[in-house]
């Protein structure tokens, strides 16, 4: 520290040094005092040591602490110096260097101004002609560990100042996304709640040429020779009886007395007239609660344990049209309940109690009913029979998953993890890898396909859904999903459902035969190399082709979009064009044009429904 010398001057004090009342030893003192401010005039002192005294007292200011015991020393080295006081209107000291009008050379002032928030120093001539070698002269008489004290105050004031409100609108727009997911997500949806894998179910008849039981357990009985039709809505084929009357299947006794059940299959009627006896267990016409009838009445769908428990469902049916119809009752509640495609068509819980079902006694029959001795016409594919009461979103997705193919099985990446079982084929060139979820299937050969026949498009114009992840390894060429009337991928009907363009970006096509053949195509943006994506496809005609990447609309048709319908589920190929490898001719192509053939990518969690997923659905599957 330079020594003080005191000097003579002609010129009045022009140094006001304003602080707080004295505090006490260690004391913190805010800066927000209410006191009054006073101050008396100084002794002259050399701008050097004036500049070296007030340059400590800045230093320990910016500390924001008056410690008592230095002030003191400071006071002592400026005679006649009084000891003011912080007034009303000071919010914190500032330190000038002020010429003045009257002033020939600079001072520093300590000013407790009202726009002052913190403890600043001031460098102010007064005059634009100041001269600037005294500031040099000040800073050269600040000592080192207070300059550093000072960059460091300096960084963490621009850091307070900055900071603070980036990382406010960064999260206000992160929250902002995160809310807008949240909300879609939020909403509980039935995708989840899909029927277990080989669920223990009492039986299972595919009709796949045969009255076997899956379970081996109730293998059916045919009379009058039923036949079997090769236009099933699940792959393989369905029963059917005729209109003779004279036709059905007789099963074992199949209990179901005093216990929970559902009953559920697709039917495709020939008629509806009358009433059509589908499936039926009875003991007694006679006793109330042992004959159960599930049939179709006046066009009705209608559910029996004898006539004081009728339940019939609202829905009126036509024929030749697929239909995906349950039964259910529930024990414990002692209701039935009628199930139309998926969707809550009755329940009896208006009615009151109802049953349960008491016949011990008595075949279980398909095509006929014992209690009102009808028959009925029509086709009968994938009847199973279940010993609960199966929930509302089980049976949605029972009757609208076609089928649903996780690809976590090492050895086995072909089975249908849904409720119909229609299992695939993978070729050898296929490698099961980490996927998105668990494992997945990599195409990375000319000769690597996964296919299922599991594009059930029946009735007029057809909704469906497909949904999968994909990481590709190459967005130039490639098909991801053909498909074709045949197994092989080629004549007939076949098209590339999701194909990639020469440009990177995804192109979806669907099928139309009204004035001529057709395809409506849609391409997406650009996509990412090596990137999991989730892609999803739905189709219903008012609505037209809606194509989502990773939950978000992407692409889509305008107006409402007609599609054909096919008489026996569509072939889905995976990851080429065809079997085999090799790109197929006579297929049907767009507008837009495509690069078809070998995929370079992965492929994971595919799900084939026969309905359009709405956005909170699809969102749910994009965020496993």
């Amino acid at each position: 520290m330079a020594s003080r010398t005191n000097v003579k001057s002609t010129h009045k004090p022009l140094i006001t040094r304003v602080r707080p009342s004295q505090p006490k030893a260690n004391e913190i003192v805010s800066t927000n005092s209410t006191e009054s401010t006073t101050s008396e005039p100084l002794s002259s002192l050399s701008t050097a040591t004036l500049i070296t005294d007030l340059s400590d007292s800045f230093a320990v200011a910016t500390k924001a602490k008056y410690v008592d015991p230095y002030i003191p020393r400071l006071y002592s080295s400026i005679p006649g110096m009084s000891r003011p006081t912080t007034g009303r209107q000071a919010s914190s000291p500032v330190l000038k260097l002020d010429t003045g009008r009257q002033a020939s050379s600079p001072v520093l002032k300590l000013d407790t101004g009202r726009q002052a928030s913190s403890p600043v120093l001031k460098l102010n001539t007064g005059k634009e002609t100041a001269n600037t070698s005294k500031k040099a002269t000040f800073y050269s008489k600040i000592s080192l560990p207070y300059k550093i004290i000072g960059v460091i105050a300096l960084l963490l004031i621009l850091c307070a100042a900055v900071i603070p409100p980036v990382i406010l609108l960064t999260r206000k727009s992160s929250s902002t996304a995160n809310t807008t997911s949240a909300s879609v997500c939020s909403v509980t949806t039935c995708i989840k709640s899909i029927t277990s894998f080989h669920e223990n179910s009492i039986a299972y008849w595919p009709f796949d040429s045969t009255t076997t039981d899956r379970n081996s357990l109730y293998t059916g009985l045919p009379f009058n020779s039923p036949t079997y039709s090769g236009s099933p809505i699940i792959s393989g084929q369905c029963i059917q009886f005729d209109s003779t009357g004279t036709q059905y299947v007789s099963m074992p006794f199949i209990d179901l007395t005093y216990k929970s059940f559902t009953i559920q299959a697709w039917i495709y009627p020939r008629s509806i007239t009358g009433e059509q006896g589908i499936f039926g267990e009875c003991a007694s016409t006679l006793l109330s609660d042992q004959c159960l009838s599930l049939n179709i009445k006046n066009g009705h769908l209608h559910m029996s344990l004898n006539l004081d428990n009728e339940l019939f469902g609202s829905s009126v049916l036509t024929t030749s049209n697929w239909y995906h119809v349950t039964f259910v009752y529930d024990y414990s509640l002692l209701q039935q309940f009628i199930y139309y495609n998926g969707v809550l068509d009755a329940s009896s819980a208006s009615l009151g109690v109802s049953g349960p079902y008491v016949g011990s006694t008595g075949s279980f029959t398909v095509g006929y009913t014992n209690y009102s001795n009808s028959w009925y016409y029509g086709l009968v594919d994938n009847l199973i029979i279940s010993n609960y009461a199966k929930s509302s979103c089980q049976i949605l997705n029972d009757a609208t998953l076609a089928g649903y193919y996780s690809f976590d099985s090492t050895t086995q990446s072909y089975l249908d993890y849904g409720i119909n079982f229609i299992n695939g084929f993978t070729s050898p060139q296929t490698t099961s890898v980490t996927g998105r979820l668990n494992q997945a299937l990599l195409f990375n050969s000319s000769s690597a396909y996964f296919i299922a026949q599991v594009f059930s498009i029946h009735n007029s114009n057809p909704p469906f859904t497909v949904a999968f992840w994909m990481s590709l390894t190459s967005i130039t060429s490639g098909t991801i999903i053909h498909a074709s009337q045949l197994s092989t991928g080629a004549t007939a009907v076949c098209f590339d459902l999701l194909v990639l363009t020469s440009s990177g970006t995804l192109a979806a096509q669907t099928y139309y035969t009204y004035n001529g053949n057709n395809i409506t195509t849609i391409q997406t943006s650009v996509l990412k190399l090596n990137s999991w994506t989730h892609v999803t496809l739905s189709y219903s005609q008012p609505n037209g082709m809606r194509l989502y990447l990773n939950g978000a609309l992407n692409a889509y048709t305008t107006g409402t979009l007609s599609m054909n319908y096919f008489n026996t589920p569509l072939f889905l190929t995976l990851g080429n064009s065809m079997p085999g490898g090799g790109v197929p001719s006579g297929c049907y192509v767009g507008s837009v044009s495509i690069a078809s053939g070998q995929l370079l990518g992965t492929i994971d969690e595919l799900y084939v429904y026969s309905r359009e997923l709405n956005q909170y659905e699809i969102c749910t599957l994009a965020n496993p």
